[in-house]
């Protein structure tokens, strides 16, 4: 599997980064990042749990539909690496 990792929607993606896992400091560290087209962005958990970028924008009904379609590909991720 490899350290980093794109996975791409409808005007969104998701990046993985095993560099931004910290095992000494869990809180630390940003490993799974969404981002919008326009590049506003927000980390795995709350794009899932909020529904919406750091600035507020909400996902459409499409990227969050695809956002949950891939979570399954993004635990099996972080379990392999650790975050």
């Amino acid at each position: 599997m490899k350290r980093k990792m794109t996975l791409r929607g409808p005007g969104i993606k998701v990046e993985c980064d095993a560099d931004q896992i910290f095992p000494s400091d869990p809180g630390q560290g940003t490993p799974v990042m969404v981002e919008l087209a326009n590049g506003e962005t927000a980390t795995w958990s709350c794009a899932l749990s909020e529904g919406e970028t750091v600035d507020g924008t909400k996902f459409s009904e499409a990227q969050f539909s695809w956002l949950n379609s891939v979570v399954d590909q993004i635990s099996a991720w972080c379990l392999h690496f650790g975050a």
